[in-house]
């Protein structure tokens, strides 16, 4: 598989613009921008973690103030993207936790089972009901529904992003709404 970024993107497919990065590079990147931080590739590969001052409006050029918009834009859809990975995936029609410590554990859990560590016989879902994994297929289906729900938010943050920084007016990346692009369905 393959990884790119540009700035403040993130991706399994080429980006106009952007460069291949490794594997762990993007792991690193995807942590990083669900955790508010920004990517750039400006000067090479680099995750950046403080916030970017954003100047009054009238002390900047137009190209400055459009800049400026589309960092706060795609900071905005970042924690929109935070938000709806946290809400939970579904998974043999229970909604399964996945807030960051629930997808840290899920992860810790099924790389273990698949590893020949501890076999995961089951998990719980949001409500707290415990569901059980009979067999090594349901596990690896969790995994695979896993990976797939978390594959797709940050897609979608990607396609919005990639939106927003080819916009040409304030009212363009204005109308990036995370809403605008419809949650791929999941499979299970």
């Amino acid at each position: 598989m393959s990884y790119y970024a540009a700035n403040d993107i993130i991706s399994h497919d080429p980006i106009p613009g952007g460069v291949e990065i490794t594997e762990q590079q993007y792991n690193d990147a995807l942590t990083a921008i669900l955790s508010g931080s920004r990517v750039s590739i400006d000067d090479g590969f680099q995750i950046i973690t403080t916030q970017q001052e954003v100047v009054d409006p009238g002390e900047v050029s137009p190209e400055q103030n459009l800049e400026n918009l589309k960092v706060l834009k795609n900071s905005d859809l970042t924690q929109d993207c935070i938000i709806a990975i946290s809400e939970g995936f579904e998974f043999q029609g229970k909604v399964i936790a996945s807030d960051q410590m629930s997808r840290d554990a899920l992860t810790r859990s099924l790389v273990a089972a698949q590893n020949g560590g501890a076999e995961l016989k089951s998990w719980f879902a949001k409500d707290g009901t415990e569901f059980p994994l009979p067999d090594k297929e349901s596990v690896d289906e969790l995994a695979k529904t896993f990976i797939q729900f978390t594959s797709a938010m940050q897609d979608k943050l990607t396609k919005l992003c990639m939106v927003v920084n080819a916009a040409t007016t304030p009212e363009e990346i204005t109308a990036a709404s995370w809403n605008e692009i419809d949650q791929p369905d999941q499979e299970q």
